[in-house]
Formats: structure tokens, sequence, C-alpha cells
């Protein structure tokens, strides 16, 4: 039989604890990814979800095509949009806008978690 299979100790409530502790952070790590996300939404409704905003957008955008380009080797081309891009963002794309957020967060913070679970719950030099 192996002798690691001999020797083999169940995991202390010490190791137990540590993965709570980590599994409680990425808890509050993803409430406030996703809260920020809604705030903004809502902050971005707010600010360019309004008559004014979107009539200093089309002004913009006016501005932007009368532009003389007689002088420049580069002709900048007028957005296609008719809102502000960050409201067509936050609107029309906000599923994908908060589940690449979810998914790079989990990605980031599971590596994270593993090397410091790892450097934490590993036996030291005396142990």
């Amino acid at each position: 039989m192996p002798d690691s299979l001999v020797n083999y100790e169940p995991k202390s409530p010490t190791h137990l604890k540590l993965k709570l502790v980590l599994l409680a952070i990425y808890i509050l790590l993803l409430a406030a990814v996703i809260g920020g996300l809604f705030l903004t939404q809502s902050w971005s409704r707010q600010t360019f979800g309004n008559q004014a905003a979107q009539q200093e957008w089309e002004t913009w955008v006016e501005a932007v095509e009368a532009q003389d380009t007689s002088d420049s080797s580069v002709r900048r081309r007028p957005p296609k949009s008719p809102a502000p891009p960050a409201l067509v963002l936050l609107n029309d794309f906000f599923g994908q806008c908060l589940g690449i957020s979810v998914l790079l967060t989990t990605v980031l913070y599971a590596s994270l978690a593993y090397f410091l679970y790892g450097v934490i719950a590993s036996p030291g030099a005396d142990d």
C-alpha cells in the first residue's frame, strides 16, 4: 500500500475555516462587482438618458460631421450610434457586461484563492 494512504490524515478544521473565509470573500467580491454594475447602469441612465444629454450628443455628432479635415491626413468618421455609447453599452448590452464581469472576476479570484490556499495550507519546513 502506498505510504501516502497509510499515513493519511483528514484535513484539519483550519483548512475548512480557510475555505469558508475564501468563499465568503468571493461572495462579497461578486456582490460588489454586480452591485457596482447596477449602480453604473443607473448612473448612465440618469446622466445620458435625458433629453438634454441626447441633444448634446446629437450636437456633438453634427460637429464631427461638419469638421473640416482638409489639413489632416486622416478623416474622422462620425459615430453611427443614435445615443451616447455609455448609454447603449449599459442598456442594450448589460447582460453581456454582467456575464463577462462575473466570469472574469471568478477566474481571477479562483486563481488567487488557489495560490493563497496553497501558501497557507501547505506544510512548512518545520512540520
